[in-house]
């Protein structure tokens, strides 16, 4: 199967050129220079590991190691593959939460799919597509409402706003997603009515864009599949130490 969205290129030069260096079990994790909205930033370099981190109230509440497909000013693209070992928030009697509304510590899971992640520049959600293992197998779209994503060394750092929204595979159908747990988060303090309003704007502006086939809805990267060189993604040591790398916001 061979993919028509965009292909991932290594630059030798790029490698020689690194801002920065961080171990991880896989190589390093190495950055470039790239401006965005006229700030220059460190650009992170295609297949190497980024870690992803949600952040609440300064305190870490999950973290997810990507493989870097594309890193441009106008457009972020990630990729996870099944397995991929990911760090979640639960209870402190190991159970399961969804939103921060009591005391967590932090818990090691596996994703049982294969993800790549869109995400604009200061834009309040990301696209995702869901491919099934082990046949990978196209099976839905899913609209994540969040907080801007905010470049780290490491990669991201963001906070998810609980409401979402799934798309049927070939953009016939959708569906809100959560939203009796954005109803709690109001009702507890953690998202304003004027924040929660601003989600449902956000999600029928990604709704237009289906609508109008605009990318990544535009079918260009339906038949796109992994590089098999590239490693699984893991965690680095440290990554959640907000000391040596601090919250992005």
């Amino acid at each position: 199967m061979e993919g028509r969205g965009p292909k991932v290129t290594f630059n030798p030069k790029k490698v020689l050129r690194k801002i920065f260096d961080l171990d991880v079990s896989h190589g390093r994790l190495n950055s470039d220079l790239n401006y965005q909205n006229g700030v220059l930033v460190e650009k992170l370099n295609l297949g190497k590991t980024v870690v992803v981190r949600e952040i609440w109230n300064g305190r870490i509440w999950s973290g997810r190691p990507f493989v870097l497909v594309e890193d441009e000013p106008d457009m972020l693209v990630m990729f996870m593959p099944a397995g991929t070992r990911w760090i979640k928030p639960v209870t402190l009697s190991g159970g399961l939460l969804r939103i921060p509304k009591e005391e967590w510590k932090l818990a090691e899971a596996r994703i049982p799919i294969h993800m790549l992640v869109f995400a604009k520049p200061g834009a309040d959600h990301s696209i995702r597509m869901i491919w099934a293992e082990p046949e990978f197998k196209f099976v839905r779209w899913y609209v994540n409402l969040e907080q801007p994503l905010v470049r780290t060394k490491m990669g991201f750092d963001y906070m998810d706003h609980v409401l979402d929204i799934v798309v049927n595979p070939d953009l016939s159908g959708w569906k809100w997603k959560d939203e009796d747990e954005l109803q709690e988060a109001i009702e507890l303090g953690l998202l304003s009515c004027i924040r929660a309003d601003q989600l449902r704007t956000e999600g029928m502006r990604v709704l237009k864009m289906i609508e109008e086939r605009e990318h990544p809805f535009d079918g260009s990267w339906l038949d796109w599949c992994p590089d098999p060189h590239w490693q699984s993604p893991e965690l680095p040591q440290g990554w959640n130490d907000t000391t040596l790398y601090p919250a992005g916001f």
